[in-house]
């Protein structure tokens, strides 16, 4: 990996992170941040029209309301896509049922690709501090469930995060983090790159621009994100490392918002699973 989305390195934000007032807050901070110390890499020559006056105020109650909307989730589901570089290469799309219980309860069952039928099952307040992993395909015929560590080699391999940093919870509370610095130092943008469409839904597409040196310590140098127009929350986001590539991408398709998931959903005698 190139540095970015170091597990335990300076940016991140470990836990509840101040809480969702505060991520509002610190966002509305980095919309009024000017362009001081933002540079993009002359590689990628691209318009960078920082927004201001209404267009600006625009911009900040999307990512006012993405803060507020999700201070009222309790619990989701979703066919996840994920794709990290790994040893500077980007690794191949991964598609992911998921569903995510708040606080910190994850299972999650590949759906195609090499892992496919692969389960992890995370709850540590309900199951201690290891999750459970099955493999998938012939190996899952044969090979016992096992118990793995949130940072192992089960979850590892495939991904520069531990398995504690999964959901929209964490990107919200990282982006808290860097937008708090950036205003602090004068050092962020806001773009506004107008509506799209992911997975079939209308969505606004917020650019943040951080400072493209590695050495400063932001946790990327871009991060473009689609804010869903009904719900409000983010459904694809995109991260760029300090050499402006594409480091991680996350879409979050068919997203049901407090579906209302149980205990069950994270039991590993659930019958609908293969623990």
């Amino acid at each position: 990996m190139t540095g970015i989305g170091r597990s335990r390195g300076r940016g991140l934000v470990r836990g509840g992170g101040g809480g969702w007032a505060a991520w509002a807050a610190a966002a509305a901070l980095l919309a009024h941040a000017g362009c001081a110390g933002v540079r993009v890499p002359a590689r990628e020559p691209r318009e960078v029209r920082p927004a201001s006056g209404e267009e600006l105020d625009d911009l900040r109650r999307r990512i006012d309301r993405a803060a507020e909307a999700y201070g009222g989730v309790r619990d989701y589901r979703c066919v996840f896509h994920k794709r990290h570089r790994i040893g500077g290469r980007l690794q191949e799309n991964q598609r992911i049922l998921l569903k995510f219980m708040e606080p910190m309860h994850i299972y999650m069952k590949w759906i195609g690709g090499a892992h496919e039928g692969q389960e992890i099952l995370y709850a540590p307040a309900r199951h201690g501090p290891k999750g459970f992993a099955r493999a998938g395909g012939v190996k899952g015929r044969f090979m016992p469930v096992i118990r793995i560590d949130p940072d192992g080699y089960w979850v590892r391999r495939d991904s520069i995060h531990d398995l504690d940093r999964v959901g929209i919870g964490y990107f919200l509370r990282v982006f808290m983090e860097n937008a708090a610095r950036a205003r602090e130092e004068d050092a962020g943008a806001l773009v506004d790159r107008g509506p799209d469409t992911v997975s079939g839904r209308p969505v606004r597409v917020i650019e943040a621009i951080l400072p493209a040196e590695r050495e400063k310590g932001y946790y990327c140098h871009r991060c473009v994100v689609s804010f869903d127009e009904e719900h409000g929350l983010p459904i694809r986001i995109r991260i760029y490392d300090w050499d402006d590539r594409l480091a991680e991408e996350y879409v979050y398709e068919d997203l049901e918002l407090n579906v209302g998931l149980t205990g069950a959903d994270f039991d590993r005698g659930n019958e609908a699973y293969g623990f």
